[in-house]
């Protein structure tokens, strides 16, 4: 076990060694302080005993010098520093000067909370001096637990921001998830469209081999009447019931060398067949229609009435006399209103002029 040396100075407010004062040097062991030597000089040397409470090998020993001149015990020096020499121990407690009155040392954790000593490098009131200096440190200390609070605010803040956009990020992936649904619906339909149209496709194909076939002219035609004759019954059917009169065929497609057949393959080589055809039907079943009275009315209004219940209008002018009739508005009409009339029917109607040299 390394040898322990305590060594210090105490002196008095003046500079010399203190006397009359009882000054004891204690060791912390086994939970509790317990007294080595008792200084009777100011300057002191003294071998700690091998066995010291609460001591081990080549281990700083808690130690201190206290004062038991007055009935409550006083913290001379504390912590004294270490220095290894070889298989010594030094505890070197330096220069200690004793101050005439107490104080109070805050902040620092030792039995008892009265001081009555100081390194002797503090230039007077040494205790004041402290004070200060632990003011200080807990002006900083405040300043720092402020800055503390500011910071956890701010923490606390960024938190609820974090939280904000976890809460928006899973709607985000909500949204995402939606959308990828609606993409494997819209993928599944797409899919649907292109089975409809590659089966259009071969429709078509069909449709146009078909339309390679050579067929009777005669037969194109029949067959185009024969529905236009259907047409024109469902039509007479209506609530505002009409007819179609006069119908241009364009048959784009290339005759046959015999002239009695064509090829309709939408293409042609000029020698297709355009013709018109007259819908006829029995007297018995062409509709009739009472003639709208649209006398007084513009040109404009005129025909628009007779459209809407199936007749044409064939318009006509008449100068007006001075002081007579409105100019632009018709003046007589042909068939008269409440006649009845085959739908298709064109209709004369007169509508009056006047020169600027007549008003």
């Amino acid at each position: 076990m390394a040898k322990i040396i305590a060594m210090g100075l105490i002196v008095d407010s003046d500079g010399n060694p203190v006397s009359g004062r009882s000054i004891v040097l204690q060791g912390f062991g086994n939970d509790d302080w317990s007294d080595l030597f008792e200084i009777s000089d100011g300057e002191f040397q003294v071998e700690l005993p091998a066995r010291t409470p609460g001591a081990r090998l080549n281990t700083a020993l808690p130690l201190r010098l206290v004062d038991r001149s007055t009935q409550r015990l006083l913290i001379v020096a504390a912590d004294p520093m270490w220095v290894p020499q070889g298989d010594v121990l030094l505890a070197d407690f330096g220069s200690i000067r004793v101050l005439k009155e107490p104080y109070h040392r805050k902040g620092v954790k030792v039995e008892g909370d009265l001081v009555i000593g100081e390194p002797r490098d503090q230039e007077g009131g040494g205790g004041v001096e402290v004070q200060a200096v632990i003011r200080e440190l807990r002006s900083e200390l405040a300043d720092s637990r402020a800055a503390l609070v500011t910071a956890q605010g701010e923490l606390d803040v960024r938190t609820e921001q974090l939280n904000t956009q976890k809460v928006q990020l899973a709607s985000a992936t909500s949204d995402l998830s939606l959308h990828k649904e609606r993409l494997t619906v819209a993928t599944h339909e797409l899919g649907i469209v292109r089975t409809e149209l590659s089966d259009a496709i071969a429709e078509v194909d069909t449709l146009t081999n078909t339309l390679g076939t050579p067929t009777k002219v005669l037969d194109v035609i029949a067959g185009l009447g024969t529905q236009l004759s259907a047409t024109n019954v469902e039509l007479a059917k209506q609530p505002t019931p009409f007819r179609l009169a006069e119908v241009k065929l364009d048959l784009r497609g290339r005759l046959g060398n015999d002239g009695e057949t064509i090829v309709m393959d939408g293409k042609g080589d000029g020698s297709g067949l355009s013709a018109e055809l007259v819908v006829d039907a029995s007297t018995a079943a062409v509709p009739t229609q009472g003639v709208p009275n649209v006398l007084g009315l513009t040109e404009s209004a005129a025909a628009r009435v007779l459209r809407s219940v199936g007749f044409r209008m064939d318009a006509a002018a008449q100068q007006l006399a001075a002081g007579e009739g409105v100019h632009g508005q018709s003046v007589a009409q042909h068939p008269a209103a409440g006649q009845q009339v085959e739908f298709g029917t064109s209709v004369l109607v007169v509508f009056g002029v006047r020169n600027e040299n007549n008003e």
